[in-house]
């Protein structure tokens, strides 16, 4: 083999190298690029429950209070029947 030829081998293999290196390389980024959208949806799921679980929180709030009400008015109409207040 003569320098020349040996230093075209080199060449071919290094560029081989460096396009299989760029295909891994682009892969890596695709799958960064997967995960990042997979912890996106993950985080808007995650606020989405958080924001449903504070819209429950405020309806049994609600409903506790509405409760509240009733039973104080069934507690002071029981007493204006019974003679009470």
């Amino acid at each position: 083999m003569t320098a020349n030829t040996t230093m075209m081998t080199m060449t071919t293999e290094l560029l081989d190298l460096f396009e299989e290196a760029k295909r891994i390389i682009d892969k890596q980024e695709e799958l960064i690029n997967r995960q990042q959208s997979i912890i996106k949806t993950m985080q808007q799921a995650l606020q989405g429950v958080e924001l449903n679980e504070l819209l429950l929180k405020k309806q049994i709030a609600d409903i506790q209070e509405e409760l509240l009400t009733i039973t104080n008015d069934y507690i002071d109409s029981k007493s204006i029947r019974e003679g009470g207040v």
